[in-house]
């Protein structure tokens, strides 16, 4: 067990679907695990979760699991609930098996496990879906760092414009926030300072337009590149933006101290 607040909650969050959010967390949690980290990756898509069939993995369980027992959690519990990709050692926690089950998770609920869990993680990586329910919004309140994901679609980077906005409204600290472009493409004719400038926001890292058929042949496989091929493009850009955000972590702490 680490030190009680040790670890660090890293929210993977889009306002779009289909941009790479669970691409993104999923690599992000390799990435860590990687450097020999001990780290969770949570599916807090309570309707229709996907991470599971990106690791090719059964749960038996699931977080619905965890939340019913919140006030009596131990080791043996997590022990039996959390699922391990055995090719990586990245620990798992699934979102629940039917979409009408998602109401048995709850914000407060929420919010009691990723406490818990950070006793217990060097970090904990969640997956959300492209709304803002309460399993959501507690997730970018807890998180140390919220991966704000976009692609170059101008509905994307709309809705990136609104979330933003809304964060600010709800008084949550802007550093928190690193965004990130996915499948980002010179070609495409405006520039990152274009994009920056628009939104009033410092872009934290640009992912290449890479091959999307690797990308989809991995989802396929059950396969995540990061594991299958650490040498592609893709896994060396998930790498940097691991480092960058352990690096942001400290300077933020610095700060505090």
């Amino acid at each position: 067990m680490l030190q009680p607040q040790q670890g660090k909650i890293l929210t993977v969050f889009s306002p779009k679907g289909g941009v790479g959010t669970t691409t993104i967390a999923s690599n992000l949690a390799l990435a860590l695990r990687i450097k020999k980290h001990k780290v969770l990756l949570i599916d807090a898509n309570n309707q229709f979760g996907t991470v599971t069939l990106f690791f090719s993995v059964r749960p038996r369980n699931s977080i619905i699991d965890l939340i019913s027992r919140i006030d009596e959690l131990d080791a043996e519990i997590l022990k039996e609930v959390i699922t391990i990709h055995e090719a990586s050692g990245l620990e798992i926690l699934a979102a629940p098996p039917r979409p009408e089950m998602a109401d048995q998770v709850n914000g407060e609920g929420f919010g009691k496990l990723l406490t818990y869990l950070r006793r217990y993680y060097n970090y904990i990586i969640v997956d959300t879906p492209a709304y803002l329910d309460e399993t959501t919004l507690t997730a970018i309140e807890k998180a140390d760092i919220n991966v704000l994901l976009s692609s170059l679609e101008i509905p994307s980077l709309r809705n990136v414009n609104a979330f933003s906005l809304l964060y600010q409204a709800l008084g949550y600290n802007p550093r928190k926030i690193v965004f990130v472009l996915n499948h980002y493409d010179r070609k495409a004719g405006i520039s990152l300072e274009r994009i920056s400038e628009s939104l009033n926001m410092e872009i934290f890292m640009a992912l290449p337009l890479d091959d999307k058929l690797v990308l989809r042949d991995a989802v396929k496989r059950g396969v995540p590149v990061m594991v299958d091929n650490q040498s592609h493009l893709f896994s060396k850009n998930i790498y940097v933006l691991s480092t960058k955000i352990q690096e942001k972590i400290t300077q933020m702490e610095e700060v505090v101290v």
